[in-house]
């Protein structure tokens, strides 16, 4: 960001004409150090403007020789005071060009770390997009998979739904095989029994022939069917078989104590046969002690 000057034409002019009024030639350096702020490549045209505002010194020309003598010799005077005054402003000017020169080699050293900055952030930014490009990539195949999960999740639902519908139908396939067991057992022993009497005849023989067949197909597919009801009931089973395994030693405990109490039973009938013999003793020593 460029710094904001802090020293203004006014205040060039001022302080070199503050200088000149002391006899001091202005310069670069002293207007910078006078102030207290600045930059070479700021004061220096600003000096340059206050110097090409101050008056310039008129010469007359006389044909006098004793004034074309003494204006020789003025002319002496003042071409050796300009010579040094020019030598002061080469000096002046080769200390502001090497002050210029150090600046433009700061700044140049600045512009070439803000430019490598730039790089950098260019270089970061570059980064950075390539992964908020990756991540919209990502993004999308979450989603995708998202929606293909969900996809997954409404067909397990529904099968679900229908394996629930045929566990609810189980007990009606299992009544239904069982009748079509029945029948098709009443109709084998039919079929039996008329090939051992013979009685009945060809039509009736394919008549049972094309029921039976009819039944077992109808068989296959209840039992099939019931293979799958089946395979959950087998789950089922296996949760009611601790509970089945308690209730067996349950009642391996309730036989235990039932044998307990008729043992007990059959020893107070013991006792109380012996009771009552012990009374009939006692009443014939009785009867015999009377007599």
């Amino acid at each position: 960001m460029p710094r904001l000057a802090t020293i203004t034409q006014d205040h060039v002019n001022s302080i070199a004409n503050r200088l000149k009024s002391t006899g001091t030639k202005p310069t670069v350096r002293l207007i910078i150090a006078e102030h207290g702020s600045g930059s070479p490549g700021t004061v220096h045209p600003m000096l340059k403007n206050w110097e090409s505002g101050q008056p310039q010194q008129a010469t007359g020309i006389t044909l006098s020789p004793v004034l074309m003598r003494v204006l020789q010799e003025h002319f002496g005077q003042e071409v050796a005071r300009a010579t040094a005054e020019v030598q002061s402003q080469l000096a002046n000017s080769e200390e502001t060009a090497a002050d210029l020169a150090r600046e433009n080699k700061q700044l140049a050293e600045q512009l070439e770390e803000h430019e490598d900055n730039i790089g950098q952030l260019m270089d970061s930014n570059a980064a950075l997009q390539g992964r908020i490009d990756q991540l919209e990539r990502d993004l999308a195949s979450a989603r995708e998979e998202a929606l293909t999960q969900r996809a997954g999740a409404e067909r397990v639902h529904t099968e679900l739904a229908k394996l629930e519908m045929r566990l609810e139908a189980m007990p009606r396939l299992e009544a239904d095989l069982a009748s079509a067991k029945a029948e098709s057992e009443s109709e084998r022993r039919a079929r039996t029994a008329a090939e051992q009497t013979a009685a009945v005849s060809t039509a009736q023989r394919e008549h049972l022939t094309e029921r039976v067949t009819e039944n077992k197909l109808r068989i296959d597919s209840l039992e099939g069917q019931l293979t799958t009801s089946q395979e959950r009931e087998r789950r089922q089973v296996a949760e009611l078989t601790s509970t089945r395994v308690a209730i067996e030693a349950g009642n391996a405990r309730l036989e235990q104590a039932e044998r307990t109490i008729g043992s007990l039973r059959e020893n107070l009938a013991a006792s109380r046969s012996s009771e009552r013999q012990a009374i009939e003793t006692t009443a014939e020593l009785r009867g015999k002690i009377a007599a």
